[in-house]
């Protein structure tokens, strides 16, 4: 097997500079300045008039009665994610607040 070059890379134990936060390296100049930037994004207030706003806005006469079948399964998708996020959310900020104690 002489002459042949393996199709597994080696691990590295550092992250690759310029690996950005996806992958979970640090950027291009290693400050950690996209980390930064994703927190800021966080922080700023959402837009009014989201995704959930303009659906009940939406005429419905258009739709079919499959598709409005499709729609609703969808929708009750939707809620149960939205409500598995809420959950997992609440469990998150009891342990916290347990933790470091509730500030009100």
């Amino acid at each position: 097997m002489a002459g042949r070059t393996s199709l597994i890379e080696p691990l590295h134990p550092y992250p690759q500079v310029g690996a950005g936060v996806a992958s979970g390296g640090i950027d291009s100049k290693g400050t950690g300045r996209d980390n930064m930037r994703a927190m800021e994004d966080d922080a700023r207030p959402r837009p009014k008039g989201d995704a959930a706003t303009r659906l009940a806005g939406e005429d419905l006469a258009p739709y079919s009665l499959d598709e409005l079948e499709e729609r609703i399964g969808l929708l009750e998708q939707e809620i149960a994610r939205i409500r598995r996020h809420r959950d997992a959310a609440s469990a998150h900020r009891s342990a916290a607040d347990s933790l470091f104690g509730r500030k009100d």
